[in-house]
């Protein structure tokens, strides 16, 4: 199977994690007085970001495989372009913004960690894949130490998400499509969500330290 052949399953899933890409970021410029929102916003960042970086890595292969450079860099096309739109409509509506050009914790972000990740895993992939994922977990879970990661090219996000690319990028399609169909897969699945939808709901005063780090932030609020 090709990456080229499309396969609803893919666009739908992609769908429903590009709504709660939306919803989320509408939760969180609001006013987030209600509990109900607050218990939403946890039930999404508790697995679309890790879903949307493992389908990245998912459709990755062919060109991290042959070393497609052009691929990466128009990522990193895209990241200037959101970057310099951003910028220009924050000077039309304010007047005044602050432009840095590698420093970011807008929307940009995605594109630009995207860009390090492709580059990187052209670079690891030769190399034994225990070793790197276990490296690439210590590492996630070392910058949340680091407060200065935080915006400074989203480098605190790129080491927390990493490891999810690099286990969508060893994953085969076909695997992934027979598991998606087995009962107990989707079963468990749905379990799943469930319980996370239960306990952010019933729990989430207890939890709201965790929503930072579950956006790939530091640590800070863990004291």
């Amino acid at each position: 199977m090709t990456e080229t052949k499309r396969i609803a399953k893919w666009d739908n899933i992609r769908l429903l994690l590009i709504f709660c890409v939306v919803l989320g970021h509408i939760i969180n410029y609001v006013e987030r007085d209600a509990d109900l929102l607050n218990r939403i916003y946890l039930f999404i960042y508790a697995f679309h970001m890790p879903a949307f970086v493992f389908l990245s890595g998912l459709f990755s292969k062919r060109a991290v495989r042959g070393h497609r450079y052009d691929k990466a860099f128009t990522f990193l096309a895209l990241y200037f372009l959101i970057k310099f739109a951003l910028f220009l409509t924050r000077v039309a509506l304010s007047r005044e913004a602050a432009f840095k050009l590698f420093s970011t914790i807008g929307v940009d972000w995605y594109a630009f960690v995207i860009f390090l990740f492709y580059l990187v895993t052209m670079f690891l992939q030769k190399f034994d894949r225990r070793y790197v994922l276990l490296i690439s977990v210590f590492f996630g879970c070392m910058a949340g130490y680091d407060l200065t990661l935080g915006g400074q090219m989203v480098l605190a996000r790129a080491c927390s998400f990493y490891p999810f690319f690099l286990l969508g990028f060893w994953m085969e399609q076909d695997t992934l499509l027979k598991m998606s169909r087995k009962i107990w897969v989707k079963l468990l699945g749905a379990a799943v969500l469930i319980a996370a939808g239960v306990v952010s709901a019933l729990y989430y005063d207890d939890l709201e330290w965790i929503v930072p780090v579950l956006q790939g932030f530091s640590y800070r609020n863990l004291d």
